[in-house]
């Protein structure tokens, strides 16, 4: 559990990575809170200001953020309303320094990819239309993200890296 946290809490979104010999973890988004973690043990490292506005819901973990040059790119969710009593899931990108403080950087100012509704089944389907991420791999000139669907299935999508870095737009530091 993270410290000073309701241990009653769900404790799902972390994303995990690692920065010399040490293990870390994306926490919360906004703030841009990072914990340091040591076995079963973890305290709070980092925190910095997350400089873009986001017209959606809170932004939580996902992917596991992945290493490209001097910063870690990180695909993570969020979910809307949508239909009456559903909820959209949609997955966004944003970038955050190699090295402590591990400040964003960089973030795509809306939605990456957005659930299909048309896919979960109609009327009868799941209680939200989700697309949650859990995996990214970079091969080449392309991203390779495992998705959740409808928390019923799992889908593979290629996203172009030149692409998404396109509209990754530079932010602020505070």
């Amino acid at each position: 559990k993270a410290p000073g946290v309701d241990p009653a809490r769900w404790e799902k979104n972390w994303q995990w990575f690692e920065h010399g010999e040490s293990l870390y973890a994306v926490y919360a988004i906004d703030p841009h809170r990072v914990l340091k973690v040591d076995g079963g043990r973890c305290e709070w490292a980092h925190e910095t200001p997350c400089p873009w506005p986001w017209a959606g819901g809170e932004r939580r973990g996902g992917a596991t953020p992945v290493l490209v040059g001097d910063e870690f790119w990180c695909f993570f969710h969020d979910s809307v309303p949508s239909a009456p009593g559903k909820m959209q899931y949609r997955v966004g990108l944003y970038t955050f320094d190699a090295a402590p403080p591990f400040a964003i950087r960089r973030a795509v100012p809306g939605p990456v990819l957005t659930a299909d509704a048309t896919t979960n089944g109609g009327p009868g389907g799941n209680y939200s239309d989700v697309i949650f991420p859990r995996g990214a791999v970079r091969l080449g000139d392309e991203w390779v993200l495992a998705s959740g669907v409808h928390d019923r299935w799992t889908e593979l999508r290629r996203l172009s890296h030149a692409d998404l870095d396109r509209r990754l737009v530079r932010l602020a530091q505070s």
